[in-house]
């Protein structure tokens, strides 16, 4: 049986297409964790699979200050990409209302590098953003 003080704690390196932005994050193995898919506008525009470290477990070696942000609906928490190739880094939440939010940062699972070799058996979580989350995302061209 497993505990918590068991729980090993791995090291993910993770980085945008073209490499301005590259970062590890600290996680228990993500082989072994639920992945969060959500279903709202912006997480499937840009096919978003997130984890959620601890916001000290998150440590970047290029690029952080690089990074350009997109805010929206109530505008407290910024989606962060890289300028150079647009690659959806991950989500700051230190504006979050919600101070177990603050602890945390949303990082884009697909940044990891080798993810392509364990997306398939990953546990997602299916989140219904798009219901839950507000206000409504109102598409730029009405549907015909």
């Amino acid at each position: 049986m497993s505990t918590s003080s068991s729980i090993s704690i791995q090291t993910y390196h993770a980085n945008c297409h073209c490499g301005l932005v590259t970062f590890s994050v600290r996680l228990p193995d993500i082989a072994s964790s639920k992945i969060v898919s959500c279903n709202c506008s912006i997480c499937t525009k840009n096919g978003y699979l997130f984890v959620y470290p601890k916001r000290e477990d998150v440590e970047f070696r290029t690029g952080e200050l690089q990074m350009k942000s997109y805010r929206f609906g109530q505008a407290k928490k910024a989606h962060k990409f890289c300028p150079m190739c647009g690659t959806s880094i991950l989500i700051d939440f230190s504006e979050a209302d919600r101070e177990i939010e603050r602890q945390v940062t949303a990082v884009n699972l697909r940044t990891f590098v080798g993810i392509e070799q364990l997306i398939k058996e990953l546990d997602l979580k299916h989140v219904d953003g798009r219901n839950k989350l507000g206000p409504a995302y109102i598409e730029p061209f009405p549907q015909e």
